[in-house]
């Protein structure tokens, strides 16, 4: 009698389809940005307007990843701008502001 050394074809595909498939639908994989509220309900100030909003303990509290957008709620006599890299915040100028 003649053994086979060859491999099940569909039993493997199932096995291959259903790996990637668990891979695929992994929920810490899939998981989308998020957006955070710099400050909670308190919002975002300068020390000075509100001191007792400590950013550190905030933060330390969340679990940033890529992607994820922070929001800066603050009041009209503030703003906030967005730099796209290093350089550009270095040259900000918020006296044109």
């Amino acid at each position: 009698m003649e053994h086979k050394n060859s491999i099940n074809i569909p039993f493997f595909l199932l096995l291959f389809s259903s790996l990637l498939l668990a891979f695929f639908f992994d929920s810490r994989s899939v998981e989308g940005y998020k957006n955070y509220t710099v400050g909670g309900s308190l919002g975002w100030f300068d020390s000075v307007k509100a001191p007792k909003i400590d950013y550190k303990k905030w933060a330390a509290a969340k679990d940033f990843a890529l992607g994820d957008f922070l929001i800066f709620n603050t009041d009209k006599n503030h703003s906030v701008v967005q730099t796209y890299n290093e350089t550009t915040y270095e040259h900000c100028d918020y006296n044109d502001a």
